[in-house]
């Protein structure tokens, strides 16, 4: 019989350190057998050789994104943060004292620490981008949206 794999092993809500991704699926083994759907019916070395190209101009191609990106952040995680932050309207935001925050939405009431970055719908802990009630909070406090990101989704990182 198998040895049984621990709990903390099965998903990411009993992972200790969170991963720092905005993804809440892991399709990556289709990711890729669509990315070497080609390369996969070769030979060995033939298809190693094609999957090295396929990624180098991959590559190529992100390095140049960023090369043309006006912004501190990333392109995606900037769409990302903008569509969040334009559901705030939705909301109402109170200041608790010092950086707690109480966000009340139509489903219920979360209680936010901004300088911590935590919040009850996990969202932010999990990805390390402003949810939209975070943005809401920031937004009171008019402070920039793109400081509460995490330094990973820089443009630099």
């Amino acid at each position: 019989m198998a040895k049984e794999c621990p709990q903390r092993n099965w998903t990411r809500s009993h992972f200790r350190d969170p991963s720092i991704c905005d993804l809440r699926h892991n399709n990556i083994s289709e990711c890729f057998n669509s990315f070497c759907l080609e390369a996969r019916d070769q030979p060995i070395i033939t298809c190693l050789e094609m999957l090295r190209r396929q990624l180098m101009i991959r590559f190529e191609k992100k390095i140049e994104c960023i090369r043309n990106c006006t912004t501190s952040i990333t392109p995606r995680i900037l769409k990302k943060l903008l569509k969040r932050s334009a559901k705030v309207r939705k909301m109402v935001v109170y200041h608790a004292g010092d950086s707690h925050y109480k966000v009340r939405k139509k489903l219920g009431t979360y209680t936010l620490v901004l300088n911590r970055g935590t919040y009850d719908c996990k969202v932010w802990d999990m990805s390390r981008i402003p949810c939209a009630h975070a943005c809401a909070a920031i937004q009171m406090e008019h402070d920039n949206l793109k400081c509460f990101v995490h330094c990973y989704y820089n443009k630099e990182a």
